[in-house]
């Protein structure tokens, strides 16, 4: 029920009316080689069922941080997980502030992002704003697992956010889609960061490709 009460509170914020089910979580953790992962950051944690699915696949060494911007959820998120654990840090912070966690956690380049974000509840400049910080502490060989719903794939603002991945991405590949889940799921996996300086000189070679 605190899903579907902060759903209705703040739609944009929350984005869903119910936690993530256990098919999607093994899709989005298995959408990844988390064996060797040893900075891993999470957005939209919520009440934490892909968190701990994160923390089951990775190793004790590692560190994960939770990013929610719920204060309940990252609250209760917090007094759960985290009482005995030195691996998992809830955040209740914006997605935009990465690079300013990841330096107050002192991660250095990020090997993972997971994100339950609702891509498509935001303003274009906020989109754009947390895509380009997730960008920002990716390692080079780091990747970004996103989830987003079946039927927003097809709309609008489904089809920006895959233009946007993949302006800032070499690698934007569609996993399996979770028809157990409602509505039905699938995550975007990308790899290959662009980096702005490179992210201008592809939009200039792709315009130029189309004028040509």
């Amino acid at each position: 029920m605190g899903f579907l009460r902060e759903f209705i509170r703040n739609p944009r914020q929350t984005g869903s009316i119910a936690a993530s089910s256990g098919p999607v979580v093994r899709m989005m953790t298995e959408s990844l080689d988390l064996s060797s992962a040893r900075r891993v950051i999470e957005l939209g944690a919520g009440t934490g069922a892909l968190t701990e699915g994160l923390l089951r696949r990775l190793d004790s060494d590692a560190t994960l941080v939770a990013v929610e911007l719920n204060r309940e959820f990252a609250d209760a998120l917090r007094d759960r997980l985290t009482s005995d654990s030195n691996t998992v840090h809830v955040a209740n912070r914006s997605a935009a502030d990465l690079p300013e966690l990841v330096r107050e956690h002192r991660l250095g380049e990020v090997d993972a992002v997971c994100s339950s974000l609702p891509w498509t509840l935001m303003t274009p400049d906020v989109r754009g704003a947390t895509l380009d910080a997730i960008v920002d502490v990716l390692a080079d060989d780091g990747e970004l697992v996103t989830l987003t719903c079946l039927h927003q794939a097809a709309t609008a603002q489904g089809r920006r956010l895959r233009q946007m991945l993949r302006e800032r991405f070499g690698q934007v590949r569609r996993q399996r889609v979770v028809w157990a889940a409602v509505p039905p799921m699938f995550a975007y996996r990308c790899s290959e960061p662009v980096r702005p300086a490179e992210r201008g000189d592809r939009v200039g070679a792709s315009a130029t490709r189309r004028a040509t």
